[in-house]
């Protein structure tokens, strides 16, 4: 995936430390950061590289500072469907996928949104109208996104008060409010020293969800919708059960099953709306005109039985 050199001195120096804090000189005993490589799903399993472990090789925040940015930059040329972990509680983690730099055109032109109302008679998918000027989307920094929507069971190692039906672990967290998803965001990165985390924005959902391409769906065939991801459906089902809807990234469940927040890019829009979360890709009771890549639903409330979300990490 690149960077083998890097990885591998990652690798042998976590072998010769032991788990636990590290002391720096100009930071407390702490744990650092939390997350592993694993290889490409389908393929045997590779040792997870914990760099939380690897970095008590290093001494100085320099030393450290510097072997974050390396792996960061090792996102930059990570190849589709590698997952990486960040590590929770209790041997929970999140998974994510890396999302390459690159190019591509965001949402539609008059022309395409003027067609589109016509074939589904529905007037307010004016809202995918973007101006010319930001059309062309150029993603200069690689990022990793959520592998799947936040699960039941990963949002309550953040809130212990969160409760939810047995059987009902792996699947989307839902009726959230906006806080309470950028406090579980903000408690993932507080665990991973030098990364960001948070919602993502609409540019990095869509690119994540159709890559280069203008595919309707994540899927580039034009295969019936609901035979490739749980919409029109009567439920939530487990996060990953429709791996045939799977990005080109290697992101599951961006079509479907919970609608999902993301950060709204307002200036891009010619239909400016005030508010700043819209939800993306659907969920189960949608029907395929309103689960598609471009498809932006206006939220005066997060909160939602079907909406859910997933995690950047920058």
């Amino acid at each position: 995936m690149g960077k083998e050199n890097l990885w591998q001195k990652f690798w042998n120096n976590g072998n010769k430390t032991e788990r636990g804090t590290v002391k720096t000189r100009n930071i407390k005993r702490r744990n650092f950061v939390r997350l592993g490589v694993v290889a490409a799903v389908g393929a045997a399993l590779e040792p997870i590289i914990n760099i939380r472990d690897s970095l008590l090789a290093y001494e100085t925040n320099e030393e450290i500072t510097r072997h974050i940015g390396e792996f960061k930059d090792s996102i930059d040329t990570a190849e589709p469907n590698v997952v990486y972990q960040a590590r929770l509680e209790r041997g929970i983690h999140v998974d994510l996928v890396a999302v390459p730099i690159g190019d591509f055109e965001m949402g539609h032109t008059k022309e395409e949104t003027d067609e589109l109302i016509r074939a589904s008679g529905v007037t307010t998918y004016d809202v995918e109208e973007v101006d010319p000027k930001f059309r062309k989307v150029k993603i200069e920094r690689a990022f990793a996104i959520g592998k799947f929507e936040v699960t039941n069971e990963q949002y309550a190692q953040f809130d212990s008060t969160h409760h939810y039906p047995p059987g009902r672990e792996k699947f989307p967290v839902t009726n959230l409010k906006l806080a309470q998803m950028e406090g579980f965001c903000e408690w993932v990165e507080k665990a991973h020293l030098g990364f960001k985390v948070r919602l993502p924005t609409e540019r990095e959902w869509e690119y994540a969800a159709k890559g280069k391409t203008k595919n309707l769906y994540t899927w580039k065939y034009s295969n019936p919708p609901e035979d490739m991801a749980n919409i029109n459906s009567s439920g939530l089902l487990p996060v990953g059960s429709m791996s045939e809807s799977r990005s080109s990234c290697g992101a599951d469940d961006m079509i479907g099953n919970a609608a999902e927040a993301v950060i709204a890019e307002k200036f891009r829009y010619v239909h400016a709306w005030s508010w700043d979360i819209v939800a993306r890709g659907g969920s189960y009771n949608s029907v395929p005109y309103s689960c598609r890549t471009t498809v932006r639903h206006i939220l005066l409330n997060a909160q939602g039985a079907d909406i859910g979300f997933r995690i950047v990490m920058i």
